[in-house]
């Protein structure tokens, strides 16, 4: 089968979907029955070498490229090739494909439109008026959790299936810490549905009793930060915190085995990949009681309510107190034999389509 990959996710992004397209696109290249796999790009990619590229570029002097090219120029090129399936990792399309060819769309969450508060203006508007179309023509939704699939069936009665992505292999790892250092580790882009604002209050109770130790956030600025902006101003607690942004997955992981524990505090989410990740390397993890960290985690991790920043701080300090280790085996190879069983009924829906 010809199969064409919609890349600019991987290609423009830094945060987790990134990693969950990388893996969709390394995992569909071993499809058995696949002929030709083609990656189309925004522009040439180092990191896209192993594969096939397709070079549809974004005018950076042109207002709204990104999108205007996913509605010409990128469904052109799609039915002038013939392809048998079009996968978009991103949730905004396929547009405008011939009946002929299959397409799949992969919904990461629907927070723009369950949480648009929480996200840009534009952002919401765009997937609230575009998501019923979307849904309604793939011929395949594909979603990272079933927490998300049951959001979609709610919203829309629309059936998904549900594909994880690559689950971590636990791993001794390189230490990125100084002897003496102790801090808290968190990963995310700096956006309001991270809730960085209830994890930074949690810290501040957290240092009465542990005042040298630290905070640190891997991730990139985000949107409507201002209230974190404001509430950091003066605050004496910024003297313990470091905003690290994006680093390198080698070095995400020398923090990951170096902190004492990973807190995720999120309002809302898909999935929950650096709660893996830290379970993967034997890390405490706290995380919101929210769906999705409760399906990826299990009991391996200890949660608390949303925003809630005395029980998160609680949490904290028990962690601290005890030096938990958290029993992570059970949990993550029962996340993986799920991952097989979903991609092989992904390649059951391909082989019925030849």
């Amino acid at each position: 089968m010809k199969i064409c990959f919609l890349a600019d996710s991987i290609v423009l992004q830094q945060a987790g979907i990134k990693r969950y397209n990388l893996d969709l696109l390394h995992s569909i290249s071993n499809y058995s029955n696949l002929r030709q796999l083609t990656v189309v790009v925004p522009e040439r990619s180092v990191e896209l070498s192993d594969y096939r590229q397709h070079t549809i570029p974004i005018l950076k002097h042109i207002a709204h490229t990104q999108r205007v090219r996913q509605f010409t120029s990128i469904p052109r090129y799609i039915n002038a090739s013939d392809f048998d399936i079009v996968i978009e990792p991103a949730h905004f399309g396929p547009f405008r494909i011939k009946s002929s060819t299959k397409s799949i769309t992969v919904i990461h969450d629907l927070t723009p439109i369950t949480h648009s508060e929480l996200h840009p203006k534009s952002s919401s508007i765009s997937h609230k008026v575009f998501m019923p179309s979307i849904l309604k023509r793939g011929d395949l939704i594909l979603t990272n959790s079933f927490a998300t699939q049951a959001v979609i069936e709610r919203k829309y009665g629309v059936e998904s299936h549900v594909l994880y992505p690559n689950i971590p292999q636990a791993t001794a790892g390189q230490s990125n810490k100084n002897e003496n250092e102790q801090y808290i580790l968190a990963i995310g882009t700096l956006e309001p549905r991270k809730d960085y604002i209830t994890l930074i209050k949690a810290f501040e109770q957290f240092l009465e009793k542990h005042p040298q130790c630290r905070l640190k956030i891997i991730g990139g600025d985000g949107w409507k930060n201002q209230a974190l902006e404001k509430y950091l101003q003066n605050n004496s607690v910024s003297q313990n915190i470091d905003f690290l942004g994006y680093v390198s997955e080698e070095q995400k992981y020398k923090y990951l085995h170096s902190c004492t524990m990973l807190v995720s505090a999120s309002i809302a989410e898909g999935f929950g990949l650096p709660n893996l990740e830290a379970l993967a390397c034997n890390k405490a993890v706290i995380a919101s009681d929210i769906p999705p960290f409760k399906e990826v985690g299990g009991s391996a991790i200890r949660y608390f309510p949303v925003s809630d920043y005395s029980s998160l701080a609680t949490q904290m300090l028990s962690v601290m107190h005890q030096q938990i280790v958290p029993e992570t085996r059970g949990q993550l190879e029962s996340l993986r034999e799920s991952r097989k069983e979903q991609y092989k009924n992904l390649f059951n829906i391909f082989d019925s389509w030849r």
